[in-house]
Order: C-alpha cells, then sequence, then structure tokens
C-alpha cells in the first residue's frame, strides 16, 4: 500500500535529521541531570539525617544546614528549568506550529526559549559561589582563624564572583564591553584555582599533624582520616571540574555530535556537581565524627624550637563521641617540644615526657 504523502524536500529533510540530533544530544543532558538529582536526593536525605542526629547546637551548625538546603533546592531548580527547556524545544521543533516551516523552527524555538538561560546560569552561579565559600570557610577553620591563610583565597573567591556574575549579565546584554572578554572561562577557572589552593591548605595542615602524631608515636586519629578525606575528595572534587573548564574552552559546536555528546554530559555534571559535593562533605563529617572548635578543648598548640628558631605548630583535636571509647591521642590538651624531648599535658592533669631528639618526621 503506497502513500499519498508527498516526499520531503532534501531541505526540509536535513533539518529534521537536524532537529532529531538536537533532541537526542540534549536528552543526554536530561538523562544525566536526573540521575545526578536522584544521586543528590539521597545524600541530602542523609545530610538531613546527620543533622537530625548531631543536633543543631551552635550558629555554625544553623548556617551550614541553611547552605545545604539551599543548594539543593536551587539544584533541583535548576534541574527542572532544564527539563522545561528540554520539553519546549522538542514541541517547538517537533510536534507545535504544523505550519511553520522546518527550517524556521530553529529559530523560533530559541525564541520562545530566550528567558531561561538568565536564570539558569544565575542558580549555577549561586551554586558555584556558596560551593567555594563553604571550602574557604574549612581552610579558616582548619587554620584556627588565622587571616594571613585566608587573604589569597579570598580574593580567587571573589574574583571568580566578579567574573561569573559578568558572564551571567552577558547573557542578556552582549552590548556591553565587558563582554567582550571570556568572563564565563575566566570565573570558572579561578573557581578550579580556588578549589585547588584550598585543597592544597588543607593538604600541607594534613601533613603537618601527621608529623607531628608520628614523632609522637601515636596511633592514626579520626583528625588524620577526616583531613585525609578532605584532601582526597578536594583532590576528586579538582578532576572533576577540570572537564568542565575544558569543555568551555572547546567550545564544541553540535556539528561534532560524538564530541557534543560528552560536552552535554559533562554540562549536566557541572549543573550538580558544586551541591553535591558539599552536602557529601557534611554528610561525612557530620554522621563520622563530632567535630569541636574551641580551642580550649580542640585546639592542640605546639610552641617548638629548632635550630635556634621559635614558633608554632597548630594541629586539630576532634572529639571522640561519648559512645566510642577514648584513644590516647583523644586526651592530649598540649604538646610542648624542644630539642630534648616531648613534654605532653593530658586532660586529667596528668604529664608525659619522653626524652628523644627531634628528627624529621
Amino acid at each position: 500500500m503506497s502513500s499519498s504523502a508527498a516526499p520531503l524536500s532534501d531541505t526540509d529533510a536535513a533539518f529534521l535529521y537536524r532537529y532529531g540530533n538536537d533532541v537526542a544530544e540534549d536528552s543526554a543532558d536530561v538523562i544525566t541531570e536526573t540521575g545526578l538529582v536522584a544521586l543528590y536526593s539521597v545524600i541530602f536525605a542523609f545530610a538531613m539525617y546527620s543533622f537530625y542526629r548531631k543536633g543543631i547546637k551552635t550558629r555554625a551548625a544553623s548556617i551550614m544546614l541553611c547552605v545545604v538546603i539551599s543548594l539543593y533546592a536551587a539544584a533541583i531548580v535548576l534541574w527542572a528549568l532544564n527539563l522545561v527547556d528540554f520539553y519546549m524545544s522538542v514541541h517547538v521543533l517537533l510536534m507545535d506550529n504544523a505550519n511553520t516551516p522546518l527550517p524556521d523552527r530553529g529559530a523560533l524555538s530559541n525564541e520562545k526559549r530566550a528567558g531561561l538561560p538568565g536564570p539558569r546560569n544565575t542558580l549555577l552561579v549561586f551554586n558555584i559561589i556558596v560551593a567555594d565559600s563553604v571550602l574557604l570557610w574549612r581552610v579558616w577553620v582548619i587554620y584556627f582563624r588565622k587571616r594571613w591563610v585566608f587573604v589569597f583565597p579570598c580574593v580567587m573567591w571573589f574574583t571568580t564572583f566578579v567574573f561569573l556574575v559578568i558572564a551571567t549579565i552577558c547573557q542578556s546584554r552582549s552590548n556591553l564591553a565587558v563582554c567582550n572578554i571570556n568572563s564565563g572561562l575566566t570565573g570558572w577557572c579561578f573557581s578550579l584555582g580556588t578549589n585547588v589552593l584550598c585543597t592544597l591548605l588543607v593538604g600541607f595542615q594534613a601533613w603537618k599533624h601527621r608529623r607531628i602524631t608520628r614523632f609522637l608515636h601515636l596511633r592514626k586519629s579520626k583528625t588524620d582520616q577526616i583531613l585525609s578525606l578532605l584532601v582526597e575528595s578536594g583532590c576528586i572534587y579538582c578532576l572533576l571540574w577540570v572537564p568542565q573548564v575544558v569543555i568551555a574552552v572547546l567550545n564544541t559546536p553540535r556539528t561534532k555530535h560524538a564530541q557534543f555528546y560528552a560536552t552535554m554530559v559533562l554540562d549536566a555534571f557541572g549543573d550538580q556537581l558544586s551541591g553535591i559535593y558539599v552536602t557529601l562533605i557534611v554528610v561525612i563529617v557530620n554522621l563520622r565524627y563530632t567535630i569541636q572548635w574551641e580551642e580550649a578543648d580542640s585546639v592542640v598548640s605546639i610552641p617548638i624550637t629548632r635550630r635556634g628558631e621559635r614558633g608554632n605548630i597548630s594541629t586539630i583535636c576532634f572529639a571522640t563521641p561519648p559512645s566510642t571509647t577514648q584513644q590516647r591521642d583523644a586526651h592530649v590538651v598540649a604538646f610542648q617540644l624542644d630539642d630534648s624531648g616531648v613534654l605532653m599535658d593530658t586532660m586529667n592533669g596528668s604529664r608525659e615526657e619522653w626524652k628523644e631528639t627531634l628528627e624529621p618526621v
């Protein structure tokens, strides 16, 4: 049985093929992001449970709870906007406007979806800036609120914020002179640099703490474990962030279908990665450790004299939860090291002393 419908012209067939490819490529983004949102929802549920278990007893805990909820809400709205964008694209290109010629439907689709990139970019910038702020806060706390450590990462964070805001504004007002630079790519690079720098700072503090505990012949403590987790997760986050910068540099066109599929998948990761990382770190910290940053209980201050120079090295003590047996290193209040040995004060008032020669660890 033959059809009486006239065959498509070569032009219409070419445009239909192009629209089909566009829909397939966009669906890769939507499917990937939907899976990430499902994973994020599970992590968010664990985060809420961890806050319930730990309790919200301090202002810092209240702020962190608000941050976690805000990041998740922004991620959900961003995902919903991407779904709306995909739905509108499919309808305009393939379903609506039956009387509109196929070559004109691409421009019509772009026109109808013109209002979506602004809110989407705003939410993405919000997630990136807040996630980087949490990382800066952790560095500040780990270094016991030393401002000199905080200055340079904070400058990089502020630069990230400025360039990403410019990129968002340029989405709707591209005639501005500042839009001549690739502010979006610049902002992403500074964000990556901020994360790399903060991870290195945490790693340096972890190295110092491990060096001290090895010298004192102490077993690996919860402090070592959580600092290692922060360093390892920071490295993974930076490695996942690198492809986002790469795809921004390459700016792959849709005509390169295989590469553009990869771009869409990585783009979905970029939308959700910041919130997932921050929430996952909160879950790890809240469920596995009770962290106290009060100086009297949790700061281990080490005045050290070596080769005629005097300085201070500080490390961190993570309080042991009441349900667990306290280890030897959990009792330590302060160390005093010099060339003749080590003097350790403990919480019960006793003192122990070792006479050992200080050697590099």
